[in-house]
């Protein structure tokens, strides 16, 4: 029972504020244009990083000592030249675009430990025998 924390009194649900969600998340961009003897030329780099710290992850338990980290990171690049043919009458346009979008899997970083055989679970297998575990000792 050390593992399951005790309901809170007046709604009879365990609810709790008193783990911190961390979230850094860099972001930045770029644009240079210009225009020359080949046509308007354009450029255009984005690049967003996180990191995401939750005591409570989406795809995972909602009481306290599962806590998980997620990262990612996204790249795009915008290439492009427009440029004015017969006078102004018509135009020829070419885009290059390339987008990276990198996401590792919610990893846990507590609740790790004890296996399912430990408590006398037998002929369970787990998915991911290095995953499994109970809260951490916070709790």
């Amino acid at each position: 029972m050390k593992y399951i924390p005790s309901p809170n009194p007046s709604t009879g649900f365990f609810s709790a504020s008193a783990f911190n969600q961390v979230l850094r998340d860099d972001k930045f961009g770029i644009r240079v244009d210009a225009t020359t003897h080949w046509g308007d030329l354009s450029a255009y780099y984005f690049f967003d990083d996180y990191n995401l710290d939750a005591p409570y992850p989406s795809q995972g338990a909602t009481v306290p000592g599962f806590a998980a980290t997620t990262t990612g990171r996204a790249q795009l690049l915008n290439l492009s030249d427009t440029k004015a043919l017969s006078g102004g009458t018509a135009f020829n346009e070419f885009r290059f675009s390339y987008l990276r979008n990198v996401f590792a899997p919610t990893l846990p970083k507590e609740g790790l430990g004890p296996t399912l055989a430990s408590f006398g679970f037998t002929g369970i297998v787990p998915l991911a025998p290095q995953l499994q575990g109970v809260p951490g000792s916070h709790i």
